[in-house]
């Protein structure tokens, strides 16, 4: 086995997180309604306010914090964000992994 074959390794990691979502600044002076109702029309069909709540979710997970979206703002890691942007924080945070095969 060349010795550039055995650094090649295939790693499975999994996350599991907690994060607090909070959309206060997200609605702005909207209802949950109008809100949702803009949402529909702009980008896909949700049930209710939590499949958004989820979607942040997995977007700070996706590594989109910082990152300015459509529908949902500025992903803020921080207590205090503008109108419009999403504040995040990350409660609990497990990571584990294992080799799945080596070269």
């Amino acid at each position: 086995m060349a010795d550039t074959e055995r650094r090649i390794k295939t790693v499975r990691v999994s996350i599991e997180k907690e994060i607090e979502i909070n959309l206060e600044n997200t609605l702005g002076k909207m209802s949950e309604e109008e809100f949702l109702s803009e949402w529909r029309k702009s980008f896909w069909d949700v049930e209710s306010l939590d499949d958004i709540y989820k979607h942040a979710a997995e977007m700070v997970c996706a590594g989109f914090a910082g990152c300015n979206l459509d529908g949902i703002g500025m992903l803020s890691g921080h207590a205090y964000a503008d109108e419009g942007d999403t504040v995040f924080r990350i409660r609990e945070e497990y990571m584990d992994s294992e080799i799945v095969n080596e070269q």
